[in-house]
């Protein structure tokens, strides 16, 4: 049995952009990976099928993305070598589900990192086509990426070095978000930020200048979410007041992430939220 990491992303920045002809939006985003983490194991099958299973009852087994993976990456080794192979997949869920943390992403991910580890058969390029195939956070939670400028619907990347060393607090509200409806509300009024605030990380990052991110990490949907969610501006603003440098929605919510750098603020933060949040996750960034 082999386990891998499946590791959920954080959004320092999430610049809406315009619809494109295929229903998506352009976007600039950067993603940093944290050590919240869902495991995955892996086992040899036999019988050659793709069989998945996992400790939390999220949606049908064909329906999960990890499988989708597995299935197109498995149909593309038989073209590509005239063979098969079988394995089985069990998924230990922590990152919550519709959070805008990536997990499912995640999950995908890692499937297609160990289909091309263990068995090969097909080029690298045809494991990120397959990624892209089925979402646009999934390249992003590839193996080769911890940091990233995300650019086009989100699956053009440029590394970027890693956010590094910080300690970092997610909280989820009870209430969760329809990432259709943000979207559809984002459309009837655009919130556009001047500046490249993402580019602006990007080379902050690059050039060791981290500490001095803070002001730039921006997130299209999150006035929108707060209107409808007032749980997390209720968070953010109970995160800074604990001594967070930065605290802010990730993704398309309703998961908030606070960035610390003294360990004893963000317990203390931690001890405040989990009474009123049933979901809160003490992590920190990867950076290797």
């Amino acid at each position: 049995m082999t386990t891998k990491n499946a590791y959920a992303k954080i959004n320092l920045t999430l610049e809406i952009r315009e619809k494109r002809e295929d229903g998506y939006h352009n976007i600039r985003s950067v993603m940093q990976k944290v050590t919240l983490c869902d495991s995955l194991n892996f086992e040899k099958n036999e019988d050659d099928k793709i069989v998945l299973t996992c400790n939390v009852d999220v949606c049908a087994p064909e329906d999960n993305l990890a499988y989708k993976a597995a299935v197109k990456y498995l149909d593309m080794y038989k073209k590509e070598q005239g063979k098969s192979f079988g394995v089985k997949i069990h998924i230990d869920k922590h990152i919550p589900d519709k959070a805008g943390l990536a997990g499912g992403s995640a999950d995908c991910a890692c499937v297609l990192d160990y289909l091309y580890e263990t068995y090969g058969g097909i080029g690298y390029e045809k494991v990120e086509e397959i990624a892209a195939s089925l979402g646009s956070d999934i390249n992003f939670c590839l193996g080769k990426y911890i940091c990233a400028l995300c650019t086009d619907r989100g699956i053009v990347l440029e590394k970027c070095a890693p956010f590094d060393g910080k300690y970092i607090l997610i909280c989820v509200p009870d209430h969760g978000m329809k990432t259709s409806e943000i979207y559809r509300a984002f459309d009837d009024s655009p919130i556009l930020y001047d500046g490249n605030p993402s580019e602006q990380v990007k080379n902050l990052l690059n050039n060791n200048k981290q500490e001095n991110i803070y002001d730039f990490t921006v997130n299209s949907f999150a006035p929108i979410c707060e209107k409808a969610c007032p749980d997390i501006t209720l968070i953010k603003d109970t995160m800074k007041k604990s001594g967070a440098l930065a605290s802010q929605m990730s993704g398309s919510g309703s998961s908030v992430y606070g960035i610390f750098e003294n360990e004893d603020d963000l317990n203390l933060c931690f001890a405040e939220l989990s009474e009123k949040f049933k979901k809160c996750y003490k992590c920190a960034t990867v950076i290797e």
